[in-house]
């Protein structure tokens, strides 16, 4: 009768320590949202992806990668200045001096902790500069 009483007892204490270690060492993700804006014009073809990344403790993780492709006629440029615009300004950035090789320029790459990540249902405006010339592209998503 001690052995099943101490059984039972051990049993206890032990699946106490599996809930605990499966708290310490359980995925802290909560939810994945992955947005992908896009527009193009004559001269361009943009995607802008952002992925938000809800945590259990409240906190989200906020990547952002766009990239810009000439598909237009003519010369590719070699650099580009960019200004991407949201409709609350809270995520808006700009940049200088972008590369372009093969046709193609990466822009806005960054990622964030804690930030306010902007939604689905916003419009952004892109703005090119290249070689004296200006365009602004609307980029939306199908949320």
């Amino acid at each position: 009768m001690k052995k099943v009483i101490l059984f039972f007892i051990l049993a206890l204490i032990l699946s106490g320590c599996t809930s605990q270690d499966e708290d310490i060492f359980s995925e802290d993700v909560t939810s994945e949202i992955n947005y992908i804006f896009e527009g193009s014009n004559e001269n361009w073809g943009i995607s802008y992806k952002v992925d938000v990344i809800n945590k259990k403790k409240g906190e989200n993780q906020v990547d952002e990668y766009g990239t810009a492709k000439f598909i237009g006629e003519g010369q590719t440029p070699e650099m580009i200045d960019y200004k991407l615009a949201t409709e609350t300004d809270i995520n808006s950035s700009e940049g200088v001096g972008i590369p372009i090789y093969d046709r193609i320029g990466d822009f806005a790459q960054g990622s964030c902790g804690n930030c306010v990540p902007m939604q689905g249902d916003e419009e952004l405006e892109l703005e090119i500069i290249w070689n004296g010339k200006s365009e602004k592209i609307l980029l939306t998503t199908n949320e």
